[in-house]
This record gives C-alpha cells, sequence and structure tokens, in this order.
C-alpha cells in the first residue's frame, strides 16, 4: 500500500551545508521505485536544491528557528498532508505529533551532549552563550520522549549508539541502527596537490561550542610557538575571531575565516599539511574524514568516536593534557616535509544503508 512519506532536510538546504546538513543531504532520497510507489515530501527552509528531483514535492518551511520548526510546523504538517511516516535528523521528534500517533518518527540522534556539555561551558565562559544553554535544555527535555516515541533511531556512531542506549530510560536496543556519516563528493573527487606546493600550515575546521576545546589548542599553540622555531601558521575555519574572547589569541600566526564554502575549504585543506581536531568529544567528526581524502596528517583528541573514525590513521591525543597535545603535535612538525601514507579511502552508500533500515507496511 502507498504510504505518505516525510522528510526533514532543513539543515541540508544551507547555501553550504555542514555537520548534521551534510549528514542529511547526504541520506537525501529514497530509490526511484521507492518514490514511484509511494508520496515523498521533504520539508526545508529557503528554495528548493538541485539535489531535490523534480518530480519530489518540497515545501519550504521559511522558519530556520529549529523549535519553532521541529515543534510546531512539521507536526502541524504532519497532520494536515496526512503522514505516515517521518524521517528527522537533527536529534529531537516533535512532542505534538502524538496527535496523530499513526505517522512513524524515523529519527538520528547524533550523541546526548546535553549530558556533559554544561562542564565544559563553566569552564569556557567566553564561549558560553543563553543559544548555547537553550539548545542543550531543549535536547534534555525530549531527550527520552523521542526514544521512546521513535519507531526506529539512527545514531553516525557506535559510540554514539552505546552512549545513547547509556542514557535512554527506555529498551530501545532493538531498534538502533549505525548509519555513519561521509563527507560530500567536492572533498573526494578533486586532484590533491603536490605535498611541495602546500604551506606548513594546521587547519582546524571546527565551531564555537566549548565541547570543540578550540580555547586549549589556542594556549597550546601560542605557548609552543614561544618555544620553538617554526614557521608553522594557522587556519581556523568555522569560527569568527570574536567569538573566542580573549585578545591574546590575535596573533599573525592565526587567521580566523568563519564560515566559508565546500569548495573553499577543500583549498584551505589543500594549502595545508595538518589537521588537528581537538574536541572533548565527537559523535563522528567529518573532517576526520575530509582531511584523509585530501591527504593531511591527522592529529585528533581521543574523545568520543574519533577512533572509532580515524583509528588507523590519526595520531590521538588526551584533550585535556597540554603536555601530550604538545608532544604528538612536536611530533608531527619534525616530519611535516614527508606526506602521510594512507590506505585508499573506502565510501560508504550511506543513502542506501539508511533507506534500506526503513520498512512499508
Amino acid at each position: 500500500m502507498s504510504k505518505i512519506i516525510g522528510i526533514d532536510a532543513s539543515l541540508a538546504c544551507a547555501k553550504e551545508p555542514r555537520g548534521i546538513g551534510v549528514y542529511e543531504k547526504n541520506i537525501g532520497l529514497p530509490s526511484d521505485d521507492f518514490i514511484k510507489n509511494n508520496t515523498v515530501i521533504v520539508f526545508g527552509v529557503g528554495a528548493k536544491p538541485k539535489w531535490i528531483k523534480s518530480d519530489v514535492r518540497y515545501i519550504n518551511l521559511f522558519v530556520s528557528n529549529p523549535i519553532i520548526r521541529e515543534q510546531i510546523l512539521l507536526p502541524f504538517f504532519s497532520l494536515l498532508l496526512n503522514l505516515d511516516q517521518l524521517h528527522m535528523f537533527a536529534n529531537v521528534a516533535p512532542f505534538f505529533l502524538k496527535l496523530k500517533p499513526s505517522c512513524k518518527i524515523y529519527l538520528t540522534i547524533h550523541d546526548v551532549s546535553y549530558k556533559y556539555s554544561h562542564d565544559y561551558m563553566i569552564n569556557n565562559k567566553n564561549q558560553n552563550t543563553i543559544k548555547m544553554h537553550i539548545a542543550l535544555f531543549y535536547q534534555s527535555i525530549l531527550f527520552n520522549y523521542s526514544c521512546r516515541v521513535s519507531e526506529k533511531i539512527f545514531t553516525v556512531s557506535k559510540w554514539s549508539s552505546k552512549e545513547v542506549l547509556r542514557y535512554s530510560k527506555h529498551n530501545i536496543k532493538n531498534k538502533l541502527s549505525v548509519v555513519p556519516n561521509i563527507c560530500n563528493q567536492e572533498f573526494i573527487n578533486k586532484d590533491k596537490p603536490e605535498w611541495g606546493e602546500r604551506e606548513n600550515r594546521i587547519i582546524l575546521v571546527t565551531g564555537a561550542h566549548p565541547q570543540k576545546n578550540l580555547i586549549f589548542f589556542l594556549e597550546c599553540f601560542i605557548e609552543l610557538i614561544k618555544d620553538i622555531q617554526s614557521d608553522i601558521k594557522v587556519d581556523i575555519v568555522g569560527v569568527e575571531r570574536e567569538e573566542v574572547g580573549s585578545k591574546e589569541f590575535s596573533v599573525d600566526r592565526i587567521k580566523f575565516h568563519g564560515k566559508v564554502s565546500q569548495l573553499t575549504l577543500v583549498d584551505l585543506y589543500d594549502n595545508s599539511k595538518i589537521l588537528v581536531v581537538p574536541s572533548f568529544f565527537e559523535s563522528f567528526s567529518i573532517p576526520l574524514v575530509e582531511a584523509k581524502y585530501r591527504g593531511l596528517h591527522i592529529l585528533s583528541s581521543d574523545g568520543g568516536a574519533t577512533k572509532e573514525v580515524a583509528s588507523s590513521y590519526a595520531v590521538f591525543f588526551n584533550p585535556s593534557d597540554k603536555v601530550d597535545f604538545k608532544n604528538k603535535l612536536l611530533s608531527l612538525l619534525s616530519n611535516i616535509d614527508t606526506p602521510p601514507k594512507y590506505d585508499k579511502c573506502k565510501q560508504i552508500n550511506v543513502n542506501h544503508l539508511y533507506w534500506n533500515n526503513i520498512h512499508i507496511k
């Protein structure tokens, strides 16, 4: 029997999606046969993206605020359009969708950051914002409800899956599946430059959230360059200079780029030799995959799923230990003229992996 399927792709509709937006876009649409036999409706914000097929209905929700979009607009359209399934990818399910119990929710939970992010905020007052507290509170009050009402729950790593099981008050083991993230095609298809064409640069692709541990990296780097002779410089993508607060981070060797296009990000990778991921934890970390495709040395914290994602090719450090980090970075800098040797990257078809888990009843 034909079903009406709703897909929330709001974050994937951004001009340059990152994080969950990349995940939504990679999951994409079900197969042509699936679409032919069912009614598929995609919800987004802004104009219809090119990756959504012309024969798939698209509804512009217009509102970027996630709480309004997820808790008011999506339940409204689910009732109005009589949806049989609603696929959501940003950690929480709509509370008011219980008014239509026949609509099955398929939810991706990336992490349970609300359980431990407050600790990082306390220690990083420059990055402690009301917006972040609201986002964590929003996830916290709906986490167990979302676990209970979802027909199936997806996570992006085995580590994340264990964390969801650990904190859920409901028996959800039989409805959990792991569908990992992958990077965009721009990082895969473009030829890499010769190693000698790159500058001695470190790149971070990160955010301002205290969990990303950016202040730790900046403090370590500034301390390190005072003690060594090196021309190493740093590019920080995804964060503006004003977001880190302290004036001591305004040094010539550190450049803040803010948000950039995918093509610009590829160019920044290709002009660098080392990626650093200093986060206290990551449920996946797309930069670990992007940097491998672009052929960089990788220095990553051992928090969360980073070892699961990059155990075969990254160097790991304790994100709370400055001495450990500096020693590992010095080791990489001593070999910076030699490119890393990686096995050929294997691309996972996450679209098939996700939609093959969806059953039409």
